[in-house]
């Protein structure tokens, strides 16, 4: 799977499966064409470092970050040798007052670590030597390290949660698309759990709370869904699905039936009356087999009073419209029998040309 990470969200915006027969380089375009890469700077290993790659993120309106190594030989060469040459060998301070020296510290993990970066802006005979290469620029030493350290918050944030959070290397799905769905889901909790900020705790740590405290696991599943309906924002269907699902969650019956109850108090919350029935008739066909039954007649019976009531409201629109439809014909057979013009009661009722001739000729029949 080639995934699509954003460092400062931090989420997994995308994921791509990657063929058996074919590798990375051919995944990474089509993750690509999904996303909006507008204004930000997208970072790949050596292995995504392709002339094709660097033109889709330009026509993205986005900026890259490419590492180059031994599959790119010849621009490797030319860059080497002209940092050795004319960017190692002078001062620092200069180099840092020009913008093209930065010196990063960290006191992560009981560690100093400090880390330098060079860069150099005036490339136009890297341009001139490697044209095939669209939109080689340069970029403050600063700015660029910043992104070239964020660039392994897949690796830190991603990857190794996926590993020792969820266990992903000890995984043995081999069967059809099990691997992907599988994988898809241990994205979608990672969002949701790095997304929960109550509880200062690991990955692996929440995951297991969630399992024995049913509301610490609502508030996970169902914090975001809250979060959007006080905020107004639509639901979209995977929130609705969420919430179909989330009741199965919950190990014991009377755990079930409790969360069940929330889902749906939660569901009279949502103000599209299409999703909000979505929702209520999914609960009770996925909770079949442990909701309780006078519960289950409650929720049909808020379903059907909802139809009930865009019924009676669309049948309400259309007995309005009949009303106005019939006193505009008569406003017409008034201005006829006066002898008006059929153009101007064409324009004042609306009525066709053809419509006015044939009331008209019911009035001459009568």
């Amino acid at each position: 799977m080639v995934s699509a990470w954003v460092c400062e969200a931090p989420l997994v915006l995308g994921q791509l499966k990657v063929d058996e027969k074919t590798n990375e380089i051919k995944a990474i375009p089509e993750l690509l064409d999904i996303l909006c890469l507008k204004g930000c700077v997208v970072t790949i290993d050596a292995m995504g470092t392709q002339k094709e790659i660097a033109e889709k993120i330009m026509d993205k309106e986005a900026d890259y970050i490419l590492q180059v190594k031994g599959n790119q030989g010849r621009l490797m060469e030319d860059i080497a040798l002209y940092f050795e040459r004319d960017v190692f060998p002078c001062k620092k301070k200069v180099l840092s007052k020009e913008g093209r020296h930065y010196k990063g510290v960290c006191f992560d993990h009981g560690r100093q670590e400090t880390r330098e970066y060079y860069v150099e802006n005036e490339i136009g005979w890297l341009k001139a030597n490697h044209p095939e290469w669209k939109g080689l620029s340069g970029m403050g030493a600063e700015k660029y390290g910043k992104c070239k350290r964020a660039h392994w918050g897949v690796e830190n944030s991603l990857h190794w949660v996926l590993d020792i959070g969820f266990w992903e290397n000890e995984s043995r799905m081999r069967a059809g698309n099990a691997a992907e769905n599988v994988n898809v889901l241990r994205h979608i909790g990672t969002n949701l759990l790095k997304q929960e900020k109550s509880c200062k705790m690991g990955i692996a740590s929440k995951r297991k709370k969630c399992g024995y405290d049913p509301d610490y696991l609502y508030k996970v599943l169902g914090g975001e869904i809250q979060g959007k309906l006080r905020s107004g924002i639509p639901l979209a269907d995977d929130d609705l699905m969420r919430l179909v699902i989330l009741p199965l969650t919950v190990p014991s019956t009377e755990g079930k039936q409790d969360m069940l109850e929330r889902i749906v108090d939660l569901a009279e919350q949502i103000p599209d009356e299409g999703q909000r029935i979505y929702t209520l008739s999914g609960v009770i066909v996925a909770s079949d087999k442990f909701i309780n039954r006078n519960y289950m007649e409650q929720i049909r019976r808020r379903i059907n009073m909802t139809q009930l009531g865009q019924l009676y409201e669309k049948e309400k629109i259309e007995y309005a419209n009949q009303k106005v439809q019939e006193t505009t014909k008569e406003i017409a057979r008034s201005l006829l029998e006066d002898g008006t013009e059929i153009v101007k009661i064409m324009k004042a009722t609306r009525f066709t040309e053809e419509e006015l001739l044939n009331l008209q000729n019911e009035l001459l029949t009568v």
